[in-house]
This record gives C-alpha cells, structure tokens and sequence, in this order.
C-alpha cells in the first residue's frame, strides 16, 4: 500500500470489523484476526503510524482469511 492510502485502510478495517461474525474463522482465528485489526486501528490512530506495523498486520489479516477460505473450500470435497 501507498502512504496515502491510509483511509482506504481504515474504510477496510471498519467493514472488516463490521463484518467479522460472517468470516469462516476458528475462535484462534477470530481472536488473532480481531487483534491484528486493532493493531492496525491503533497505528492508523497514531500522529505518526508505523507503516512497517500496519502492512505486517495487513499480510496476517490475510492469511488469516486466506485460511479461513481454504478451510470451507476443503470441507467442501470431504
């Protein structure tokens, strides 16, 4: 992401957060999903955020979901 995109991001987080009881997450899953958000919440809040904090947790919060998909499309062919 560019520096510039920062309410983008948080325009992402807001939905994502919004939306989170609908995502195919395990309860650990949830848990570090939630925290990886508020992290990024927290850097976005900042008069000065962290842009190495935010785009780590921005590359979790994917694979976290990325795992979540993969979850539901391998139950499916069980």
């Amino acid at each position: 992401y560019a520096h510039n995109d920062l309410a983008a991001i948080e325009a992402l987080v807001s939905d994502m957060f919004t939306h989170r009881s609908e995502l195919p997450l395990t309860s650990a899953g949830r848990t570090q999903f939630e925290e990886k958000l508020n992290a990024i919440q927290e850097q976005l809040a900042a008069q000065t955020p962290n842009h190495s904090v935010v785009r780590e947790a921005l590359h979790t919060v994917r694979h976290i979901l990325e795992a979540g998909v993969a979850h539901v499309l391998v139950g499916h062919w069980q």
